[in-house]
């Protein structure tokens, strides 16, 4: 599933979730680190985890995806972060694991209790191996 955004990102609105991408660096982590083989065991014993996708929607549908990943682009994500359902425990990733953590870091400063960034992102997955569902 994809949450999409009403219009594509202006070159203000880019650089600014840049901004935020960087301060999100410098702020005290509030939320923790998961390795891939972590994850693809919680997966399989079905335990109830949202798995939130920041890459670009092109990258989410084509090259595909965690299976049951929402894909909420990090252009957009500071403004729809809170379409993220709450409750459960929320697992963040992207391309390599740098905009994933800006986005673990916003959840969990919006009030997700348990949220984790994927160590690795979707290029460690994807060399382990692991499963995988595209939109072709």
């Amino acid at each position: 599933m994809t949450i999409r955004s009403q219009h594509k990102p202006s070159l203000r609105e880019f650089f600014q979730s840049l901004a935020e991408l960087t301060v999100s660096y410098l702020q005290k982590r509030k939320y923790l680190f998961i390795q891939p083989e972590e994850l693809n065991s919680k997966l399989k014993s079905g335990n109830s985890i949202i798995v939130v996708d920041c890459r670009d929607e092109d990258s989410f549908s084509f090259m595909g995806h965690i299976p049951g990943a929402i894909n909420i682009p990090y252009v957009s994500f500071m403004k729809n972060h809170h379409k993220v359902p709450t409750g459960g425990t929320v697992i963040t990733v992207c391309y390599v694991g740098y905009y994933s953590r800006a986005a673990a870091q916003r959840l969990a400063k919006s009030g997700h209790k348990s949220v984790f960034s994927l160590i690795g992102g979707m290029e460690e997955w994807e060399k382990l191996n692991y499963p995988l569902n595209t939109d072709e």
